[in-house]
């Protein structure tokens, strides 16, 4: 299968360090990242990989040729170009990074375009891959406790450096729920239908830094409790009825699962990146119904928030 990949950041140590652990598969990408990807000694690996990669000049290029285009930029930059891609008739898949767009309204519009003209997709939506969520959405199906608490606390890097990014700006699609939490929400409303009991105000409307937020569905309760902008520690545990002294998973952050604590992979998220490319080489596309079920939790909880 021959993929497009469009975005300098995640796009290449994230989905392409990804595609370099797969077979028969080609890359085409903008020559303009090749300089990128040999000046840095993380991504040795994947100038070893350059005999799979097309360098183009323009994207146009790329989609002459690719059969799904891969899309890592900020969420205005993929809501426009998706929009572009849609509308010129444009006969291929998409692979989407998250929130898929800035803000639910927004998806929501997205999502209809894409049913309407019938395009395969898929999302970055990597957390609902790690083997905890899996676990965690069994005993919520199956034993149907009354409370779950999850706790996430990291300090994100456009804080330690104290640069200004998309990705604390909630009207960009970044923040604590839009960029963070999006993961969570995609992943509860995958398995249950919840309602918005709380959703902790907007501290600043253009830095999002922590969010806490409270579902229910008819048997359980979840409390969720974000901070982005912890510095004493990282940390993501998942707590069942209020055993805090027993916690069901407790790592550094929600990708660091033991088989993955050495890895070999250039960024945590791969391994689950690898699951959903291999879906995708296997004509398994996301749910529509799913994505559209999502976006309406992400939704109702913009209305509470």
């Amino acid at each position: 299968m021959h993929f497009g990949i469009v975005g300098s950041g995640f796009g290449i140590y994230g989905w392409m360090a990804a595609l370099n652990h797969l077979k028969n598969v080609k890359i085409s990408t903008l020559f303009e990242y090749k300089e990128k990807i040999y000046s840095r000694n993380d991504l040795v690996s994947l100038a070893n990989f350059e005999q799979c990669i097309t360098w183009h000049e323009n994207l146009q290029s790329i989609l002459n040729e690719v059969d799904a285009i891969i899309i890592a930029r900020r969420p205005i930059d993929q809501f426009d170009l998706v929009e572009h891609l849609i509308d010129n008739s444009w006969k291929g898949s998409l692979i989407l990074e998250k929130p898929i767009a800035p803000n639910p309204f927004q998806a929501s519009e997205l999502l209809n375009k894409l049913i309407n003209h019938k395009v395969n997709i898929a999302v970055g939506f990597t957390i609902s891959e790690t083997n905890w969520a899996k676990k965690t959405c069994d005993i919520i199906l199956k034993e149907k406790p009354k409370q779950v608490s999850i706790e996430w606390s990291l300090y994100a890097h456009h804080y330690i450096k104290k640069e200004l990014s998309w990705k604390q700006d909630p009207s960009l699609g970044g923040g604590a729920l839009n960029f963070y939490c999006i993961h969570l929400i995609a992943w509860l409303a995958s398995f249950s239908d919840w309602d918005v009991n709380y959703c902790s105000s907007l501290d600043d409307e253009d830095n999002d830094s922590k969010i806490k937020l409270i579902l229910s569905n008819k048997f359980t309760e979840i409390t969720i409790n974000f901070d982005s902008r912890n510095q004493e520690y990282n940390c993501f545990k998942v707590i069942i009825d209020n055993d805090s002294n027993n916690p069901l998973f407790d790592m550094e952050n929600p990708f660091l699962e033991k088989f993955n604590s050495k890895s070999i992979y250039l960024d945590q998220r791969i391994p689950y990146l690898i699951t959903i490319l291999k879906n995708v080489l296997d004509n398994k596309w996301l749910d529509k119904n799913k994505l559209m079920r999502h976006i309406s939790l992400w939704k109702n909880i913009y209305e509470v928030r």
